[in-house]
């Protein structure tokens, strides 16, 4: 309970924040979107809760990022956003690589 009430809060926080600081943030998009993704993965795993635990969270990762998309709480840019960090991260890599060869 402890746990759910300061992550509660420390979500406020940082959307107070966000939205003061940053831009305004629809808090449909912030929140209301995901928890629907997230009640989407939730009910698809608990159809299919009866076969290995490994299996049901494969199908749990494979279902979550398209009910994103579906109820667009992560849209193109966001994706394309981090598609870019992923590449940053490798390109960072291979200068390390350099540097020490």
């Amino acid at each position: 309970m402890a746990f759910s009430l300061s992550q509660t809060i420390l979500f406020l926080l940082n959307y107070l924040f966000y939205s003061r600081v940053v831009s305004p943030l629809p808090l449909g998009q912030a929140f209301v979107r995901p928890l629907l993704a997230s009640l989407g993965m939730g009910a698809v795993l608990l159809a299919v809760k009866g076969l290995n635990i490994f299996l049901v969270c494969g199908i749990g990762v494979l279902v979550y990022p398209p009910l994103l998309f579906l109820f667009r709480a992560l849209t193109v840019e966001d994706f394309a956003f981090l598609r870019g960090i992923g590449e940053l991260r490798r390109g960072s890599g291979e200068a390390e690589e350099k540097s020490d060869g």
